[in-house]
């Protein structure tokens, strides 16, 4: 039997509630068909079009609300302004993911006629000019047309705080946070932080009254502070709002687990990497660990979506420990971390093989002090496997990104090093190494008796290695450089006898130059062996140091020397006369 048209649409009300949304359309559809004035079809069409957007049928909706603005058009008629409005923002709303040119052109048509219907003063319609408002700015910051986003934003906030109680407006509160986001992509920080703040006071005003419905915005906002605050490098007000956004979150998790979980390692990580920057390793290792516990559950449950930050977790506590010289520690979470980015780059190369080679190029880096500290070539032939590994995936890149770009070079570093490097090398890096630390210590002390210590252990240093390697010209060099300059400590010290036979260990090196000269001259004039000592004090007279000095100012500077550490000699004169 058919219905007439006020009874499809009493059905149609009445599925609606219901919640038989299907069976509501096709009535109203019916009694669309039978609207015969242009207010009847156009409530009809608008009916259809919100149960279309409820339903997911965008294209239908926009045919209906078209052929509404077509009415409205044909039909003009100044009480249905504010109804015509809502329909250009309804469409305005549909097309906003699809098309953000025509969701402009839209809500720009819905702002034109609220702004004309609040042009006598009349505030009624004052919260749709700035919702309308608002929807812009969002629609403008999607295209990332930031400054008509800034521009809407901002008339928008004016309006809300027009309104009774702005400070419980959820929508000014998210126009602050959006403004906060646009500047913080201009990095204009400072303001960034300033609407951040604002947003942040309004949210918490409206979770005192609605308690857990605003508590996502807010630890939001936090969040966001948070990084803000850590990029004008306010490390603890970075803290304080990250930890009040982890609580948040915690206490969300609390009500909906799967949704807020996540958001809670993201705020543990973010700790971890915010301790890190302030030095505090210990404090980084122990969010570093409640983030990878947490990302361990959620990549049981979910492994396809948090696996990889699973992975990022344990890579992270690697560099920490690292960090620290825990070695063995670094070595472990490293291994843990490549073993998970390896299989993910299985399945997804294009995705992972740059996280594979990060992992693995800070291993190379383990392994390397690994290497130097226990002269084990193992390592050696680890990092060549690994290095092979990385040099293969990052070939698969050809864009010039600076991170690519710093892997392939650390790459070719250590494909060179690791290529080159030898036992003997190993070696004598470590005593060229400890014989810096030792000349530190030389230089920081002040009497020879106390210099002359530290020369005698690199002495024996450079002598060991010597007997292992006798064919290496540089560790001669080295040797005969140390004999001589212990030799000079020697002769500081009064023990003259001590200095010749030092000198004669440089010559048997088959090395004699004019300063290991210059100190047996010494030698010999404080053992009372005058002839020899003036024979090879003249020997100098023509020679030159390396700072362009001829060697009579070096001897008779030396003999000052000598005086000024209490060494005194009746021949000092004859030899000053001999030079002058």
């Amino acid at each position: 039997m058919d219905l007439s048209m006020e009874e499809y649409i009493d059905n149609a009300n009445l599925l609606f509630r219901e919640n038989e949304l299907d069976k509501a359309i096709e009535n109203y559809e019916a009694a669309l068909k039978l609207a015969i004035t242009s207010a009847q079809q156009i409530n009809l069409c608008n009916a259809l079009g919100r149960l279309y957007q409820k339903t997911n049928s965008p294209q239908k909706a926009i045919e209906v609300f078209n052929k509404s603005i077509g009415l409205y058009d044909k039909f003009p008629d100044e009480k249905s302004f504010p109804d015509k409005a809502t329909i250009y923002n309804n469409l305005a709303t549909i097309y906003l993911s699809s098309n953000p040119a025509l969701a402009i052109e839209n809500y720009l048509r819905a702002l034109k006629i609220y702004t004309a219907l609040t042009d006598s003063e009349n505030s009624a319609f004052y919260p749709h000019l700035a919702n309308t408002h608002f929807a812009l700015g969002e629609a403008f910051q999607h295209k990332e047309d930031f400054f008509n986003s800034k521009t809407h934003l901002k008339a928008a906030i004016i309006l809300y705080d027009q309104l009774p109680e702005p400070g419980l407006n959820e929508l000014k509160a998210s126009a602050h946070y959006h403004l906060g986001n646009i500047f913080t992509e201009e990095f204009n920080l400072y303001d960034a932080q300033k609407h951040y703040t604002k947003s942040l006071m309004v949210f918490q005003n409206l979770s005192e009254n609605l308690d857990v419905k605003f508590k996502p915005f807010m630890a939001a906002v936090l969040n966001n502070l948070g990084v803000t605050y850590k990029s004008m490098e306010e490390h603890q007000k970075a803290l304080e709002h990250y930890e009040q956004a982890l609580d948040e979150y915690q206490y969300l998790s609390t009500h909906d687990n799967a949704l807020f979980t996540p958001y809670a390692a993201a705020t543990l990580n973010s700790l971890s990497i915010l301790y890190a920057e302030m030095k505090n390793y210990p404090k980084a290792i122990e969010y570093s660990h409640q983030t990878a516990a947490v990302y361990n559950n959620l990549a049981d449950e979910f492994p396809e979506e948090y696996t990889h930050y699973l992975a990022t977790s344990l890579h992270n506590l690697g560099l920490f420990y690292l960090e620290l010289k825990t070695i063995e520690s670094a070595k472990k979470y490293f291994l843990q971390a490549l073993h998970i980015r390896k299989k993910l780059a299985k399945n997804h190369p294009e995705a992972f093989d740059a996280d594979v080679c990060a992992t693995a190029l800070n291993l190379v880096e383990l392994y390397q002090t690994e290497l130097v500290d226990k002269l084990d070539l193992n390592y050696k032939k680890m990092s060549l496997e690994l290095l092979d590994d990385v040099s293969t995936r990052l070939q698969k890149y050809s864009e010039q990104r600076p991170v690519l770009m710093s892997m392939k070079s650390d790459c070719a570093y250590y494909l060179e090093y690791f290529n080159r490097i030898s036992l003997e090398q190993l070696q004598l890096e470590n005593t060229y190494i400890k014989i810096q630390e030792l000349t530190g210590e030389i230089h920081s002390t002040i009497h020879p008796k106390e210099k002359i210590v530290f020369q005698e252990l690199i002495t024996t240093l450079l002598e060991e290695q010597l007997e292992h390697f006798p064919q290496n010209y540089k560790l001669k060099n080295m040797l005969s450089d140390a004999y001589n300059n212990l030799s000079w400590m020697h002769l500081q010290l009064n023990n003259p006898k001590s200095a010749e036979e030092i000198i004669l260990k440089a010559k048997n090196l088959g090395h004699s130059f004019p300063s290991l000269q210059c100190n047996l001259a010494h030698s010999y004039l404080l053992q009372g062996r005058f002839e020899e000592a003036k024979n090879e004090y003249k020997a100098l007279f023509n020679k030159k140091t390396d700072e362009k000095q001829t060697y009579t100012f070096t001897i008779l500077s030396d003999l000052e020397i000598l005086k000024n550490n209490g060494v005194q000699h009746k021949d000092f004169e004859r030899i000053k006369e001999m030079f002058a």
